[in-house]
């Protein structure tokens, strides 16, 4: 499927939901354009964020630090996460930051296939997340027996968290409220990440 073919589809879907649409984004890249990410890595960096996403929970830094280091997964971590763990104070934004990595996860894991949909009108089901995402334990199967769903299935989500994300900046989307850009940003940035936009996690851009 070819990128009009996506943002026609986008459209239609956005439509759907009765949210308006922008008609003159820009098409996104060709998959010619683009390097996937291995699903090893995907699930590598699932792990790095659900690690991460102990410290919403009060969990001691240091502890996630020493079990990303037991495990094989802290050179995995990106510049700015490795300050998030090593810094003696962590802001508020860096701690709102951290609350909403669970939507990342969302779509990061929908990618390797360990859930079949998510809904782009909610939030992330957290709980389903826990029952999955193997933390605190050897993480080798879970990073070696994953696969990528189809390749036209992620570039047709690219899309459309793409022109969502420019809903979600303007308007409520679903029962997302007051939150929908946040949301919305963190699951374009993952997505983002998957189609290989930037090497860096840092760096990914999520314009619209």
């Amino acid at each position: 499927m070819n990128p009009k073919e996506l943002k026609a589809n986008s459209e239609s879907i956005i439509k759907g939901f009765g949210l308006e649409v922008n008609p003159a984004l820009p098409l996104i890249e060709h998959l010619e354009q683009l390097k996937l990410r291995k699903a090893s890595d995907i699930a590598r960096r699932i792990l790095v964020l659900g690690y991460l996403y102990g410290i919403s929970f009060k969990v001691k830094r240091s502890k996630i630090k020493e079990d990303l280091k037991r495990y094989g997964l802290y050179n995995d971590l990106s510049p700015q996460e490795k300050k998030v763990l090593n810094s003696l104070f962590l802001s508020k934004q860096a701690r709102t930051d951290v609350d909403w990595l669970t939507e990342g996860i969302e779509v990061l894991g929908w990618a390797i296939g360990l859930w079949d949909e998510f809904s782009p009108l909610e939030q992330c089901n957290e709980d389903r997340q826990a029952d999955v995402v193997a933390l605190k334990q050897d993480p080798s199967d879970f990073i070696n027996n994953t696969r990528l769903i189809e390749v036209e299935k992620i570039l047709q989500q690219a899309d459309l968290i793409y022109r969502l994300h420019w809903v979600a900046k303007r308007a409520k989307v679903g029962r997302l409220g007051e939150y929908s850009n946040d949301i919305y940003t963190e699951r374009h940035k993952a997505i983002n990440w998957v189609i290989g936009i930037e090497e860096c996690w840092d760096e990914i851009r999520t314009d619209t």
